[in-house]
């Protein structure tokens, strides 16, 4: 699952949403952008493996303009992370592993389930 979503991740090209070239736009405000950056920090100081590609802009680098994050994918969180139980809203992807669905069915954390049902329906 991890080498997919790899694979997916870095051929985003993060730029200017009017270029038909882009894939992935700015986030909404500079407020924003500093949020999920904390959530992504936090991801490493609680020493979950965090991986981020694609390409951005080289225009963009140099005007150094607008509000761009990354495509990001957080590994081996625990499902009581306060990255599992918040919403990040931004192009973040948390991986919490599990041995079967029936572990996921039993979770009572509605929201988690639907993030992992999207997962098993995509075959993996």
């Amino acid at each position: 699952m991890t080498a997919f979503l790899f694979c997916l991740i870095r051929k985003l090209k993060v730029g200017d949403p009017l270029d038909d070239n882009s894939k992935l736009g700015p986030v909404v405000s500079k407020e924003h952008k500093n949020k999920i950056e904390k959530y992504i920090e936090l991801a490493r100081q609680n020493g979950n493996e965090v991986i981020s590609s694609g390409e951005i802009d080289e225009n963009l680098k140099k005007l150094n303009k607008g509000y761009y994050i990354m495509p990001t994918i957080i590994l081996n969180l625990d499902d009581k992370s306060k990255l599992m139980t918040e919403e990040i809203f931004g192009p973040v992807v948390c991986i919490v592993p599990f041995d079967t669905e029936d572990e996921v069915k039993n979770n009572k954390k509605k929201k988690m389930v639907f993030f992992y049902a999207n997962l098993i329906s995509i075959g993996y």
